[in-house]
Formats: C-alpha cells, structure tokens, sequence
C-alpha cells in the first residue's frame, strides 16, 4: 500500500478564478496495490452514445493546458490523452459529462448489479474484502466519539465495520438509489443517495458534521476530482479527516 498525507490540500475547482479559503483538515491519500488484479471489475464502454466534453486544463496543478501526447481509439471513437508540460501529469482530455455519469451511475449502473442487490435484499452476507477491511481500519484511533460518513458505501460492509470500530454514529452515502435504500433498510443506517458534490446532500452532512469521510474507490469514478476535495473541504471543520483509497 502506497500511502501519503496532507493537512493542507488544494481546495480549489479546476478553473475556478478565485483561490478559496477552505479549512485545514487532515487528507490521507492512499494506492491500494495488495490483491492488484484479483477482482472482477465492471468497466463503462466507450460509444457514441456516450456524451463527451472536452477539458483541457490540467486537473493535478491547474496551471497549464494539457499537450497531445496519445489517442486511445475503441471502435470508432477516439479519445485523445494529453500530458501536462508543467506536473507531468497523463490524463483524458475529453470525459463523459457529468449529467450522463450522473444518470449511469445512479439508473443504468442498477442493470448490472441488479443481481447483487437482490442477493443482498434476501439476506446474503456482504462480506468485506481484505482491501476493504485494511483501508477501514487506517481510520483507527481518528475522530472517535463524532460520526464518521463512508461515500459510495454500496453494500455498507465498510458502514458495519466503522460500527465494529466503536463509531457511534455511522452514516452513508451512495450514488446508486436502489443500493442505497437496500443498504439502509437491512442495516438501519442512514444511507443518502445520490453523488456527493449534490447541494442537498452537501449540505445534509455539513449540518451531520461528520469527523471523518472516507471513500474506497470512489475518487476514480468522479467527473471533477478537485470539486469532490473541495467539497470535503465545506463539509468538514478544522482538523477533521478525509481518507481516500484509490
């Protein structure tokens, strides 16, 4: 496991022109390479269908526009992947927009794991999986006695295991509408739905004022990495933590 930390993150949005004063809190950042390639991984096809937008501006410094470096060519779409001249950064150029990552993963994703969730509704274990249970447990010692809110908690085994960890109160989120209300009724936590950068649920859980938020690859899913730090940013106070495991 590949690991870092940083107590004062850029909190800003890619493009925003004015620098924001956000809180200081504790970021814990970490590359899960333990177990690397012994999942099953449902992945999203690259279309026509699929709505693009192109953004050019370098997501990791936010000082230059991305250079042609590569195409990545699926069928008949091509995607061009640029490199920033400054950071060295490698990334898309043009992604999915968020209204149509928005509706994937909160109607369409449901076809794919409309089995699971109905494994799960009749009562199925959820087991956590060593990755999981790993990255949970570097929440030891942190924020205890204040709730602490899993983002993308799908079947709420990370919920269960915060529960086993002494957290009092323990609190989800989930893009999926049907995950989320299955995790909510079989294990009587509250679960929001939606994505996490949505107003309603941001400010939900600034009133919540969670100590912790934690995401178990979830970071890679989103449509604007900046805003989702900048958001965790406005939830939280000074000193509070945010463990992301990509």
């Amino acid at each position: 496991m590949l690991g870092g930390h940083s107590s004062h993150p850029h909190c800003g949005t890619a493009g925003d022109p004015v620098n924001k004063v956000m809180p200081s809190f504790n970021l814990h950042y970490f590359r899960d390479l333990a177990n690397a390639g012994t999942h099953d991984y449902r992945v999203v096809k690259i279309s026509k269908g699929m709505r693009l937008e192109s953004r050019s501006r370098c997501p990791m410094c936010n000082e230059s526009d991305l250079a042609p470096l590569a195409n990545l060519i699926a069928k008949n779409v091509r995607i061009p992947i640029g490199i920033c001249p400054l950071c060295g950064y490698k990334g898309y150029v043009r992604f999915p927009t968020k209204q149509w990552l928005d509706r994937f993963y909160s109607q369409e994703w449901l076809g794919a794991k409309r089995k699971d969730a109905a494994y799960e509704a009749k009562g199925a274990p959820s087991g956590l999986t060593a990755a999981q249970k790993r990255s949970a447990h570097l929440a030891e010692g942190l924020a205890k006695g204040r709730p602490v809110c899993d983002i993308g908690c799908g079947n709420g085994a990370i919920l269960r295991e915060f529960s086993a960890m002494g957290f009092p109160r323990v609190i989800g989120l989930e893009n999926s509408r049907l995950q989320a209300e299955i995790t909510q009724r079989r294990y009587g936590y509250r679960v929001l739905s939606g994505a996490f950068e949505d107003t309603e649920n941001k400010d939900i859980l600034r009133a919540l004022s969670p100590a912790l938020l934690f995401s178990f690859h979830v970071l890679e899913h989103v449509t604007d990495p900046a805003e989702f730090i900048a958001c965790a940013a406005h939830i939280q106070k000074e000193g509070d933590h945010l463990i992301l495991t990509v």
